[in-house]
């Protein structure tokens, strides 16, 4: 999984011993995973947003911090719209607010039949490329993205369900636009693009859309920013170094993981962190990585810290 490949890298092994990551996987999307049932109803993106809540509710996280790319940003950006009590903050990755247009809607449904009819396909193949590298012939680093792309299209062919990712395509594709309610966004926020990335435009937009909700609350309006990272389309295969920087830097200005050193600085200098609450011991113990697919009959462990632990949360 891509996502705890990135948590995983040597750039993000301090504040990965530092806080504690949630990673949850949409039904049917695990390597592997058989067909979901004919009968079942896969669930709207407005519906994974609020089922994100019940897993951090049954969890017993007090307070999380988002962390979401493509779809996952977007379903993330619901949550922390509809549960202001649960978020202190929110980056996220190539994250849409508008809803699919035609265009995105005829070729989607073509995608979507391929899939289902055919499985894996040189057609779907290119458009999970495109959605997931952007455009690749500028690449600064060309080789490693071809290794990246390699071991991408062999999850693709070998891995993932066709038709279980389908009805999560099918799912996106029909997602309601969340630009016009970006004024319940009131955590910090980070968004992250690539300037190769295919959604990029889209990214813009919604960044654009948060300044102007927030043009009247200058106290809101400081905390909402926008990176781009040239010359990459998957940021977090094509700059994973520069990404642990902003995720850091993101979360220390929250006033959390204090004690990580700059890795671009001497190790006998410490950056300038707020205080925490917690001794050196406690923020000493690693946390390490979890993971968990939500469902609703399921009961899930209790055993998470609380207080003013960091907890990490992720789609």
């Amino acid at each position: 999984n891509e996502m705890v490949d990135f948590v995983s890298q040597d750039c993000m092994e301090q504040l990965a011993a530092k806080c504690s990551w949630v990673h949850v996987l949409i039904p049917g999307q695990g390597d592997g995973d058989r067909d979901l049932p004919p009968n079942y109803t896969f669930p709207t993106m407005q519906q994974l947003g609020e089922a994100m809540g019940e897993v951090c509710d049954a969890m017993g996280l007090k307070q999380v911090v988002l962390f979401g790319e493509g779809a996952g940003a977007n379903i993330l950006a619901r949550l922390a719209m509809i549960r202001e009590d649960l978020v202190l903050g929110a980056v996220l990755i190539h994250c849409t607010g508008t809803a699919a247009g035609f265009a995105e809607t005829i070729r989607d449904k073509l995608i979507g039949w391929k899939l289902n009819s055919i499985g894996m396909n040189p057609a779907a193949e290119s458009y999970m490329l495109l959605h997931r590298f952007g455009s690749i012939g500028d690449a600064s680093d060309e080789m490693e993205m071809r290794h990246a792309l390699d071991r991408f299209r062999h999850s693709l062919r070998e891995a993932i369900n066709p038709r279980n990712l389908n009805k999560f395509i099918m799912s996106f594709m029909a997602r309601t636009k969340i630009i016009e309610k970006v004024d319940l966004l009131r955590c910090p926020v980070l968004l992250i693009t690539g300037s190769l990335g295919a959604h990029k435009p889209s990214v813009q937009r919604f960044y654009n859309a948060l300044l102007q909700s927030a043009r009247t609350d200058p106290d809101r309006l400081k905390h909402i920013e926008l990176v781009q990272l040239d010359d990459v389309g998957n940021v977090l295969r094509g700059a994973p170094d520069k990404v642990a920087d902003c995720l850091q830097y993101f979360i220390q200005g929250l006033g959390l993981a204090s004690g990580i050193v700059n890795r671009r600085m001497s190790s006998t200098v410490r950056p300038f962190l707020r205080g925490r609450s917690l001794s050196m011991e406690e923020y000493d113990q690693p946390k390490g990585v979890s993971s968990c697919v939500f469902d609703k009959n399921r009961k899930y462990s209790t055993a998470v810290p609380e207080g003013d632990e960091l907890e990490e949360y992720r789609a």
